[in-house]
């Protein structure tokens, strides 16, 4: 029988680089697959529905929450986030391994009910380069970005419950931590 594969949960406050670094991590490892999250807010003028989420109007969202099509859902910064079990499920029993891009909220849905995750959760030099690369990034306006940086203390209030932590002080160790952190965890697995 095939083992199922590992689901890598990486987390950590808006604005310390998780896309970045899961696109530099697929680069290296891109037989991991990434899960495409669902949620209710506004694309960015860069992204596209289906590639960086599935954008839903809220309506469908809660449809899928009523028909427990989601894996995991919460509210994260006034919009809906979920992620779906068709983009899952599929994978993980067919043997790969899924990365999820998730907050605190969702990892600890997942850490809770699936045996094989890997937690990572990827923190700023200091909270002072949060501020700048929030504001340097031009996507949000200013009270958006004021509640990120509230929320961004909770969030790394819950960094011991991962595995692993790593600080994003430059993006290329930091992918080669995170590769070190998943082969390690995989190997104490098996």
């Amino acid at each position: 029988m095939k083992k199922k594969g590992f689901i890598i949960i990486i987390s950590g406050p808006s604005g310390v680089g998780k896309g970045t670094i899961i696109r530099e991590v697929l680069k290296h490892k891109p037989e991991l697959k990434v899960s495409i999250s669902a949620c209710t807010r506004e694309p960015r003028s860069y992204e596209e529905d289906g590639v960086h989420y599935h954008f839903l109007p809220q309506d469908v969202f809660f449809e899928k929450v009523k028909k427990h099509e989601f894996i995991e859902w919460c509210e994260v910064h006034s919009n809906m986030y979920g992620t779906l079990h068709s983009e899952v499920d599929a994978m993980v029993n067919a043997g790969q391994d899924v990365i999820l891009e998730i907050d605190t909220q969702g990892a600890r849905k997942i850490m809770s009910e699936f045996s094989r995750v890997i937690s990572i959760f990827i923190t700023p030099p200091t909270f002072e380069d949060l501020i700048k690369r929030l504001h340097n990034r031009n996507t949000e306006k200013k009270e958006v970005i004021e509640h990120r940086l509230s929320m961004a203390g909770k969030e790394l209030a819950a960094i011991g419950e991962y595995d692993f932590i790593v600080v994003n002080n430059e993006v290329d160790q930091t992918v080669n931590d995170i590769l070190t952190m998943i082969d390690q965890a995989k190997e104490e697995f098996s």
